[in-house]
């Protein structure tokens, strides 16, 4: 019988390149039996993935720390992994309520969170500092106690390394076998394309100003905003006008927007996390072909 590996996240999309795609369907092709708890979508199977969505109510981020994790803590309970793997700070509590029954867990680490908390805008700013020192100490503490720990970049794992030897990188480079360079001939459909999370932080107003100005050239924008609030301000914009709003996509049609198109968009501003940072679109859109 094969193992049984749970991965969990409260907080990234059941569809996350990384988690989805890169990790649970590579376990699934290498023999594991794979299990991935989402919270607040839907429930399906993906590749031999079996993906549970929980439902917790939870209305704001203290009640999604708090509810949404421990409803995520009972559904692993009863999966009852061979090993669980997770995707959340939040959730490091939960991971050491797992080891206590016995069960190794892994802390993925997506990116440098005490940096992360010095540029959230829904934080004050003059307590940004002080929570992200707070945090550091405290993951530090944690990450010390986890049977293993993967980050998503070099540096990251430069970070951790000292604290917890089992410490690797999983990079996220794009699975060649899903992007492909556009057909010799074919005719550009999209100007100018960018795919991902929408917020300040990573460029969206400046873009908006860049269409506003004279000039033909159209945006096709694939991805979700990280606020109502923000996607609202946007589309009040004048640079709106030329926007091809795509929303969500999946993998395979993202792969073929990105055939249409002929340049591919990295807009991050300025910030602690993105100094040093590798955008993974960057490389897929060096795979896809694009400039």
């Amino acid at each position: 019988m094969s193992a049984k590996i749970c991965h969990i996240t409260t907080v990234h999309y059941a569809w996350d390149t990384r988690i989805l795609h890169r990790e649970c369907v590579s376990l699934v092709e290498q023999g594991f039996e794979v299990h991935l708890i989402v919270a607040e979508q839907e429930s399906f199977t993906h590749k031999g993935v079996q993906v549970h969505n929980i439902q917790s109510g939870a209305g704001n981020r203290l009640q999604r720390m708090r509810k949404t994790a421990q409803v995520a803590y009972r559904k692993a309970v009863e999966i009852d992994a061979d090993l669980y793997h997770f995707h959340d700070p939040e959730l490091l509590p939960i991971g050491r309520k797992l080891q206590r029954l016995g069960k190794p867990v892994i802390y993925d680490v997506h990116e440098h969170v005490p940096h992360q908390i010095r540029t959230k805008a829904y934080l004050p700013k003059i307590l940004r500092p002080i929570i992200a020192t707070a945090f550091e100490i405290y993951e530090n503490r944690m990450v010390r106690k986890m049977d293993g720990v993967v980050t998503a970049t070099d540096l990251v794992q430069e970070r951790f390394l000292p604290k917890n030897k089992h410490t690797v990188a999983v990079n996220n480079y794009p699975r060649l076998d899903t992007l492909h360079p556009a057909a010799p001939g074919t005719v550009p459909q999209y100007d100018v394309t960018y795919v991902g999370l929408i917020n300040e932080i990573r460029g969206i107003r400046p873009l908006l100003d860049a269409l506003a100005l004279p000039g033909s050239w159209k945006l096709c924008l694939v991805g979700y905003f990280q606020s109502e609030n923000l996607e609202k301000a946007m589309r009040a914009h004048p640079g709106w006008q030329r926007v091809e709003f795509m929303g969500r996509r999946s993998r395979e049609e993202v792969a073929d927007i990105l055939a249409k198109s002929r340049i591919g968009l990295v807009t991050f501003l300025p910030a602690p996390n993105h100094n040093k940072n590798q955008p993974n679109k960057l490389f897929e859109y060096m795979a896809a072909g694009l400039p």
